[in-house]
């Protein structure tokens, strides 16, 4: 609660330890001043929610090694790839003038999805020993991203809610790089660790999308008009994996 610690009587006037929260705004699309930019002010509370969920599935073929037996190795890499990266941002702001009006709810959630897919290519250069083997995979897909982004907001917490939705499909490709070592403790046990790292160049993201804009109102003053922005950015991802192989 923004209003705890403040002096009783003044809960709406922030301070410097207890201070006021607000969402600027651009006015008709532009940027202002500090002194004159429009603002939406939370004085109760306010709460940003970040939420993403990976996920993917790819199919490779590999080429047999030129050399057989231990030693360095290369083989070629092909297949395809599907990954699907989706998201939500939501902010909720509370406004109540020092709890003397009634809350002032103001909601913005934006939500994106990303399909990619689309054929790959790499290869694989290995080093083998008869108790040991490390790898590095780097590999490009070039593919299409069939991406969905939404925008919903009630900033004055009318109950209205004003919706802006957009489709696109553009190419993205998306390269990665893993790194992967295998040691093996008898014949039948062995435990390995790897790093992947994934990067993609032109995605849409949720808290991006969100263009905070007002416009004047009649008899003064501002309406809030929040819309979508539609802009893309680069993604990245990555993570180390451990585990243990026993064969019989």
């Amino acid at each position: 609660n923004l209003q705890t610690g403040r002096t009783v009587g003044t809960e709406a006037i922030g301070t410097t330890f207890f201070p006021n929260m607000a969402l600027p705004l651009q006015t008709s699309g532009a940027s202002t001043t500090l002194a004159n930019t429009n603002a939406i002010v939370f004085d109760e509370s306010v709460q940003l929610r970040d939420e993403a969920q990976v996920w993917g599935t790819e199919i490779s073929f590999l080429t047999d090694p030129h050399v057989p037996g231990e030693g360095f190795k290369w083989q070629w890499l092909g297949g395809f790839r599907y990954l699907n990266l989706d998201e939500r941002f939501g902010l909720t702001g509370v406004f109540n003038n020092g709890s003397t009006v009634a809350d002032r709810i103001t909601t913005i959630t934006s939500d994106t999805i990303n399909n990619v897919y689309g054929p790959e290519v790499g290869g694989r250069a290995s080093i083998v020993h008869r108790w040991f083997s490390f790898g590095v995979t780097p590999r490009v897909m070039f593919g299409l991203n069939d991406r969905t982004a939404e925008v919903a907001s009630d900033a004055l917490g009318t109950g209205v809610v004003t919706r802006f939705r957009d489709r696109h499909v553009d190419f993205t490709p998306i390269t990665q790089l893993s790194f992967t070592g295998e040691i093996n403790l008898s014949q039948r046990f062995s435990v390995f660790g790897g790093y992947d790292f994934l990067w993609i160049p032109l995605i849409t993201r949720a808290h991006e999308n969100i263009a905070a804009n007002s416009t004047p109102a009649l008899g003064g003053g501002f309406d809030p008009d929040i819309r979508l922005a539609n802009r893309r950015e680069a993604f990245a991802a990555q993570g180390f994996s451990f585990g243990a192989v026993f064969r019989y």
